[in-house]
């Protein structure tokens, strides 16, 4: 199976860890396959991987970042990343991987698939947020709202957050569940993390408004 590794820059800012070290490469998500949607037995595309850089140093230019993926807990070859420019505190890098196959694997509608990575960057200071999982369900899907392509991301869920960014003016924010109940209502807000500790694990719609312009995404809250 060919492979090509791609690496782009992101200028996002991702709302700063407690506890920061020096030099702390987080695994952030995934953002293909579409975490809130179930994926076909034959999917075979782009892996899209989010890091950040949660650290209080730059991870300088010409550094190797080494990221090792799992399926089904089968390891493929670990990727060496090197980094093409500086990766500042707080930014994001996106980590693209073409050839990943899920055929090889002879699922059927209903069977479940666990896709991991892990950054094992090794001047690391934390070791607690080094890898991602997430589980999809094999199936057909409607078209989802979700918007996956890296260069239109305005929010992202991380564990039990949501979190902003691009953003240069205020947004009004409605967090709802699958039933329409509000979970968060802020018609006014500047920041760039919304806290969701008191919600349960599952999909919820994130309903924006900005400078007029309204967008509805679904997000998963573990």
């Amino acid at each position: 199976m060919k492979k090509l590794y791609i690496v782009t820059l992101l200028s996002i800012l991702i709302g700063s860890a407690s506890a920061q070290v020096a030099k702390d490469i987080a695994a952030v998500g995934i953002t293909n396959p579409d975490t809130t949607m179930n994926v076909p037995a034959n999917w075979s595309d782009t892996l899209k991987l989010l890091v950040a850089n949660v650290g209080t140093d730059t991870i300088p230019m010409g550094d190797t970042v080494p990221v090792t993926i799992t399926l089904q807990g089968f390891p493929l070859n670990p990727i060496n990343f090197v980094m093409s420019q500086d990766l500042p505190p707080l930014f994001g890098l996106n980590l693209l991987i073409s050839g990943i196959d899920l055929t090889p694997l002879n699922l059927s509608d209903g069977d479940t698939v666990a896709i991991c990575f892990t950054v094992n960057y090794a001047p690391d200071g934390n070791a607690n947020n080094n890898q991602y999982c997430f589980t999809y369900t094999i199936g057909t899907n409607n078209t989802s709202v979700w918007d996956s392509e890296m260069n239109a991301f305005d929010f992202f869920a991380r564990g039990k957050e949501l979190v902003f960014v691009n953003r240069t003016s205020p947004i009004q924010v409605m967090v709802t569940n699958q039933l329409g109940q509000i979970i968060v209502n802020e018609s006014n807000f500047t920041g760039n993390l919304i806290n969701l500790e008191q919600t349960n694990s599952g999909i919820y719609i994130v309903n924006t408004i900005e400078n007029g312009e309204r967008k509805t995404k679904k997000v998963y809250i573990k």
